[in-house]
């Protein structure tokens, strides 16, 4: 392919739909480490509207790792039309922000395993474990969000690996942060019947 990028070639296409058109490997499909800052929202638009290549309803699985050419117009668009969305990752995505992630959270509800770290995202939706119910793994390493929502307390028992380092956490704080996400509800439980923050830190990290 060399420098040169017109757009999904049938060849490409080949190489990104993968598993019978469950999984679409962007990553893989514009050669790995090489190519994929090469992909722009248009051309994955296309790709999704294009009847003959996949059938957006079949697509379980999308790997965008290290597409930075990519915005939320790309999120927005892959959360119109994959509704069966149950894995996701767009590590790297320089250009991924909370609006992105807010219209994946409100349309594919499915939705298990997100890797989303190296971005630009400032927050998370507020309402997010209630409309993820069903998410085990998150992975938002390295961005800009400050407030944990409360929602995700919900998750305690299912949401499994859930990985938040490296970012400006305000809320809430991080001695709370660092016991998990039992003690992350804890506090929220907490916070709801008035107690002082200084309190509630204490009663959690001596309960961890």
């Amino acid at each position: 392919m060399g420098n040169a990028f017109s757009g999904i070639t049938p060849r490409i296409k080949r190489r990104i739909i993968q598993k019978g058109g469950t999984e679409l490997n962007f990553h893989y499909g514009l050669g790995g480490f090489k190519n994929p800052d090469k992909l722009r929202d248009e051309h994955l638009v296309d790709f999704l509207n294009d009847d003959a290549a996949v059938s957006p309803d079949r697509v379980t699985r999308i790997c965008l790792t290290l597409c930075t050419g990519i915005t939320d117009k790309a999120l927005i668009a892959i959360a119109d039309t994959c509704h069966n969305l149950t894995w996701l990752s767009v590590t790297g995505c320089k250009n991924i922000t909370g609006p992105g992630i807010d219209a994946i959270a409100r349309k594919c509800r499915k939705l298990k395993t997100l890797w989303a770290s190296d971005c630009n995202i400032s927050y998370l939706p507020e309402d997010i474990g209630m409309l993820l119910p069903h998410l085990t793994f998150l992975h938002l390493f390295d961005n800009k969000i400050q407030k944990i929502p409360a929602s995700l307390g919900r998750l305690a028992d299912s949401l499994t690996l859930f990985y938040i380092d490296s970012n400006p956490l305000q809320q809430p704080p991080l001695e709370i942060v660092n016991q998990g996400l039992h003690a992350i509800q804890l506090y929220y439980d907490e916070l709801d019947k008035g107690y002082k923050v200084s309190n509630i830190i204490q009663e959690v990290v001596l309960l961890g």
